[in-house]
């Protein structure tokens, strides 16, 4: 079966490293932002998820690879007890600096069924926001780790969705070895 995988390429890296929403730093605030949250809500990356957790808020969709910064975590067994049994846990292949189209599969899947998820990711995580964004339906929360900084909140809607549509495109598509810009 033929697999698109999308890379990441050296133009972009930089433009993503900077964050898509409102950068909060500080433990209170993160904390009081996850309460205040009403409806979906997706986590991105061990932190963010296990942050949410503690501040009693359970994620529509969980996303992590029990890694930070590309370390092993222990809190990965925090998540797990904490996410309730009902969760539909899904494993899925994804390196670092690409999005599969198996990952996105995942969660198109999530989304329209709208069953708790948690996606456990070999590989790396970081890049999932995009297809979380595409697929997200307008007004869902998302949350990510910014690296050494804090959480990133953002709220889809239609502008957002453009936005990761637009640096889906800038990607490089490898198909079966092939590569080519879409």
């Amino acid at each position: 079966m033929m697999r698109r995988v999308y890379i990441l390429p050296d133009d972009l890296r930089l433009e993503l490293k900077k964050p898509i929403g409102e950068l909060i730093t500080d433990d209170c605030e993160i904390c009081k932002r996850y309460k205040n949250i009403n409806g979906i809500l997706v986590t991105v990356g061990d932190i963010c998820t296990s942050k949410a957790l503690e501040c009693g808020k359970k994620p529509l969709i969980a996303i992590v690879d029990f890694k930070t910064k590309r370390e092993f975590l222990p809190r990965h067994e925090t998540i797990l007890k904490r996410l309730p049994e009902e969760y539909r846990r899904v494993k899925v292949k994804n390196s670092p600096g690409t999005i599969s189209e198996e990952l996105m599969e995942v969660i198109s899947r999530a989304f329209s069924e709208m069953q708790n998820t948690l996606i456990v990711v070999e590989g790396e995580e970081d890049l999932s926001v995009i297809p979380t964004i595409i697929y997200a339906p307008d007004g869902t929360h998302i949350a990510y780790g910014q690296p050494d900084q804090g959480t990133v909140f953002i709220k889809v809607d239609r502008t957002l969705k453009r936005k990761a549509q637009d640096i889906l495109k800038r990607m490089v598509v490898t198909w079966h070895g092939a590569s080519d810009r879409v």
